[in-house]
């Protein structure tokens, strides 16, 4: 197996004992790369952060030291389990993760507690019901970016 990156030669990868391969090489946070198999094939990082080419598509480096996000309630911890009354929302039908944002005050005066997000995995194409996720680490990329989601993440002031 080997690593290519935008601009560079492939690079061998290593097994690891934990059945991951490994390569370690100078990146920059937002580098284009893919792996690719003895036989050819070309395919992304399957514990991708970022495929904004969908999932056949080059993954992107995501490092999250040159991502830092100000997480604005770093100590909340969520609510007790007795007090959640879950709403599951669909991203791609409100909006994507803008759109969703925008859903929260009008959940929260009909009494919800708590919002499951789906699909989030990055699936094929640009519409699904989030049955086939394809790169579960890799937030879906046609709603918005992984600081999208992290924005998302972090507003509170409907649940507070």
């Amino acid at each position: 197996m080997r690593l290519e990156i935008a601009g560079m030669g492939p690079v061998r990868m290593t097994p690891g004992e934990d059945g991951w391969f490994r390569a370690v090489v100078p990146c920059c946070d937002g580098t284009r790369y893919w792996f690719r198999l003895d036989d050819g094939t070309a395919c992304p990082d399957p514990a991708s952060r970022w495929q904004p080419s969908d999932v056949h598509g080059p993954s992107v480096a995501c490092q999250p030291k040159a991502r830092t996000y100000p997480w604005k309630c770093p100590d909340w911890r969520g609510r007790p389990w007795h007090e959640a009354v879950i709403s599951e929302l669909h991203v791609g039908l409100c909006g994507g993760y803008a759109g969703t944002m925008q859903q929260l005050q009008r959940l929260a005066a009909m009494g919800f507690t708590a919002v499951e997000l789906m699909p989030l995995a990055e699936f094929p194409g640009a519409r699904n019901w989030g049955y086939d996720g394809v790169l579960p680490f890799a937030p879906e990329s046609g709603y918005g970016t992984p600081d999208d989601l992290r924005a998302w993440w972090t507003t509170r002031t409907a649940w507070a």
